[in-house]
């Protein structure tokens, strides 16, 4: 069986740090990772009105753990925004610069009923 997830980015941009990056270090992680996507699903899991014995919980993430899946991802380009976030330290104000990376698929600028989507397969679960 096969089972295949589709994300749907409606602002047609992605933010998603890597693991053992900064997150003001300006990289983005594309696709998204597998432990970015079901730490997604546990998360979700938590937050259902009525929940799935945690059993079938469990051995669906095991089971989508034990295999990489493949992916289809629409054509992209990175972009960044900068700011400077004001601190206060030991009394006096100053300024940091931050960088925000993102992805931007497509052309969307708005939220879109045609929005590109990440799709997540996996083929022998």
């Amino acid at each position: 069986m096969t089972v295949t997830l589709s994300i749907r980015l409606l602002t047609g941009r992605f933010h998603g740090t890597p693991w053992n990056h900064q997150v003001n270090g300006g990289v983005v992680e594309c696709p998204p990772s597998p432990w970015r996507i079901l730490r997604a699903f546990v998360s979700a899991y938590y937050h259902l009105a009525e929940r799935p014995p945690r059993q079938q919980m469990c051995q669906l993430m095991t089971l989508l753990a034990e295999t990489l899946p493949a992916y289809h991802v629409p054509p992209y380009t990175t972009a960044h925004t900068r700011h400077y976030m004001p601190l206060r330290k030991e009394g006096k104000e100053t300024t940091t610069k931050v960088l925000d990376p993102f992805l931007v698929f497509g052309r969307a600028t708005t939220i879109s009923e045609d929005a590109p989507e990440i799709q997540v397969v996996w083929e022998t679960v």
